[in-house]
Formats: C-alpha cells, sequence, structure tokens
C-alpha cells in the first residue's frame, strides 16, 4: 500500500511500502523525509524514482513466491491403474466395466493399431481408464483431476482421443452377423422353422443431449425433454450390428430408419433374404418385418393376471415376435446400465455427444466378445424370459389354427 501526501514545497514527503507475508503486514521500505522542505524538482523525482524503484522490487518478489501445487502427486494415476489390473478382480469389474484381462486387451489393442500412444505424462492405460470412469460412472471432470492428479484441460483431451480411437474400432466390432441361422431361433420350435430368416431386432431409443437454446425446438422429444434419437439394430447374441447416432429427438423412429438405408457414408444394409423385427413405429418394407396392427402386442398383455388365451393367429404371430423383439430393448437396457452417461445431459459438444453413444455401443460389443461371463450383466432379464408365459401358450397353435379356420 502507497500512502504518498501531495508533493509540495510546504509539506513533508511520506511513502510506505507494505507488503503482506502470510497473514501479517510487514514494513518493507519506509521513505520519510521529516523536517526536510523539497524546494526543486530535483530532489522531487529523486524521491519519486525510490519510491518507484521499492515497488518495482515488491513486485518481484510476490511473483516469485512459491505457488502451492493443486496436483502434487504425479503417480496417483499409475498407482490407481495398478492396483486396478493387480488388486482383486472385482475391483476392475465395478470400476472399468470389464475384467481386468478385457481391460489389458483392449489397451493392447489400441496400441497394436496405432489408435493411442502413451503421452508425456499419462500412458494408454491411464487414458483408457479415465475415459472408462467418465462414461461407466458419469465422474465429472474435477473428480477425474483428482483421481489421475493432472489438469482439466488433460482429462478433456483424452477423453477425447479414447472416443475417436474407439469409433475408429466401431467398423470391426459393429457388424452384422453371418447368414447362419441364430441358435435362439434354431434350438426353439417356437421359433424355428417361422423365424429362421430374422436375424435380429431394429428400434430406436433416446439419449438426453444438452445444446445451444436456439437448437433446443429440434431436440425436443414428445415428452418434451432435450434428446436425440438413436437407431440401434441388436442380434440375438446382444450385439449391436449398426448403430447411428445424432439425429434430432424430434425425428420419428421411421425418418432415421429411412436415413440410415439412403445413407453414402455408412448405409445399413440387410441381406437379401434376411430381415429384422420392428415394432408398430415402423412399417413393412424389404427386409423389416413389423406386428399386426389392431391386435394384442406386448408381452405384458398376454401375461398380466386375467388376460385371455391367444385366439387367432395373428395374436399368435405377435406374441412370438414381441417374445423376440425384446432383445433390442435388453441390450438397451444394459448398455445404460453400463454407460450411466447415457441417462443424462453432458455438457459436450453435439459431435462428441453423439460419438460418445457410438464408443459405448463399441465397448459394450467389445465386453461381450471378450468375457459374456453372466456376472457383468445387472439387468433382469426375468421380465423377457420366455418361461414366464408357463403353460398358458401350451397349445397356442391348435387354437390359433382352429380359430382363423372358422
Amino acid at each position: 500500500m502507497l500512502d504518498s501526501g501531495d508533493i509540495d514545497d510546504a509539506m513533508h514527503i511520506k511513502a510506505t511500502m507494505l507488503v503482506e507475508q502470510g497473514n501479517k503486514a510487514i514494513v518493507f521500505l519506509k521513505l520519510r523525509a521529516t523536517q526536510l522542505m523539497l524546494s526543486s524538482d530535483a530532489e522531487r523525482n529523486l524521491v519519486m524514482m525510490k519510491v518507484m524503484f521499492a515497488l518495482v522490487i515488491m513486485f518481484f518478489r510476490r511473483r516469485t513466491q512459491r505457488r502451492r501445487i493443486v496436483h502434487p502427486f504425479r503417480n496417483a494415476g499409475i498407482q490407481f491403474v495398478d492396483n486396478i489390473i493387480n488388486g482383486h478382480p472385482r475391483n476392475c469389474l465395478d470400476l472399468m466395466c470389464m475384467d481386468r484381462n478385457s481391460f489389458i486387451t483392449l489397451c493392447n489393442m489400441l496400441k497394436e493399431r496405432n489408435l493411442v500412444e502413451d503421452g508425456r505424462a499419462i500412458s494408454v492405460e491411464e487414458q483408457v481408464a479415465i475415459f472408462l470412469l467418465t462414461v461407466g460412472h458419469n465422474e465429472r471432470n474435477r473428480a477425474c483431476q483428482y483421481t489421475f492428479q493432472c489438469s482439466g484441460q488433460t482429462i478433456s483431451k483424452y477423453v477425447n482421443v479414447i472416443i475417436r480411437a474407439l469409433c475408429q474400432l466401431g467398423m470391426e466390432n459393429i457388424s452384422r452377423p453371418n447368414d447362419e441361422i441364430p441358435s435362439k431361433i434354431r434350438l426353439n420350435h417356437r421359433y424355428n422353422p417361422y423365424f429362421q430368416d430374422c436375424l435380429g431386432a431394429i428400434d430406436g431409443t433416446h439419449i438426453p443431449i444438452c445444446v445451444h437454446t436456439s437448437e433446443q425446438s429440434r431436440f425436443r422429444n414428445r415428452k418434451g425433454t432435450l434428446s436425440q434419437n438413436v437407431l440401434a439394430v441388436v442380434g440375438f447374441d446382444m450385439r449391436f450390428h449398426y448403430v447411428l447416432a445424432g439425429w434430432e429427438g424430434s425425428a420419428t423412429d421411421s425418418r432415421v430408419l429411412y436415413s440410415a438405408l439412403d445413407s453414402d457414408v455408412d448405409p445399413f444394409v440387410i441381406p437379401t433374404g434376411k430381415y429384422y423385427l420392428g415394432d408398430g413405429g415402423y412399417t413393412n418394407i424389404r427386409g423389416l418385418l413389423t406386428p399386426y396392427r389392431g391386435h394384442r402386442y406386448h408381452l405384458t398383455e398376454f401375461n398380466a393376471p386375467g388376460a385371455r388365451r391367444v385366439t387367432c393367429a395373428e395374436e399368435l404371430f405377435n406374441h412370438r415376435h414381441s417374445s423376440l423383439r425384446t432383445i433390442v430393448e435388453r441390450a438397451f437396457g444394459l448398455l445404460k446400465v453400463w454407460f450411466p452417461i447415457l441417462k443424462t445431459q453432458v455438457s459436450y459438444p453435439y459431435r462428441t455427444q453423439a460419438a460418445i453413444v457410438l464408443a459405448t455401443c463399441v465397448l459394450h460389443n467389445f465386453i461381450i466378445n471378450h468375457n459374456p461371463n453372466a456376472e457383468q450383466f445387472d439387468v433382469d432379464e426375468s421380465e423377457f424370459d420366455d418361461a414366464n408365459d408357463n403353460t398358458l401358450f401350451e397349445n397356442e397353435v391348435e387354437s390359433a389354427t382352429q380359430s382363423s379356420h372358422r
């Protein structure tokens, strides 16, 4: 603090410099001209030069004071990953959404394909761990900063690096199956031979999205919330065959499907003679089989207490169609259980939010491919199990056949 009186021949000159050190204010420099009359400009200039010199010394002294480091533990990320890999197997499964062998395999795959490389202070394993904590537990940037003891810019950088790498892996991890009859159909007389050419199911799901105010009207869905409409094609092994993300929440499922079929970049191709199952939101086109309208369709309508038995062939078809198509709903449920970031709005750019959906679908397929253990499937599958039908439909074929001939 500088307290200087007016420089005048009839007044004393007083200059006091205080510098704050800790919680106490001490005198750094004190210049006082007592009983001294400054009668010339040269003397006044000399005093002011001394005051300015004291100011400069105080400024540089404060700049050279030791700063407190925000992230002092530079090896925190290495220790965290080491504990995940070498610790109890359950820790990796809980934190990384996959077992440690799958985690190591994923890191090695990214290295071998030159998609990710070690940073100056962040290894590939740490980069993957940062991304998995972000999408698997919806961890905020600041929480990851503390866990890995690095800056927020570093966290954001490597989250985007892993997103781009996983999207490039999508070409080999998200692909349609072979033309063989799926085991779910081949081994079940209720579906074989009626659905022997079916490859899976198609449906859309809404993922919350955060966009600018000027674009919110396009992304507002029929429930009034902001979302992106994601088209997914799922096989009976719960693997994604095709994913198209980024469409506005106001778009219908049929429009998104037609966009995928007509796309010039990555079109959705249905093999000749094969088809997928779709719900009532779609229309019957080549390669897509939808249920009969005006008849019961959802399993809850058949399994509700007091529900009547199948009365016609159309209801029988709808029931079996619905029991097969629920595979896509189970896949969506499992995907959102593994990656809760898909349940909330995140403050990423629009393209990044769409890329996160594709990256998580790639991880979904990777996890199933490398470790399809039942303990990882946190979704209760009992409501989709065919065993819930009990004996209600033991003679449904005969009943429906007789009804159709009346």
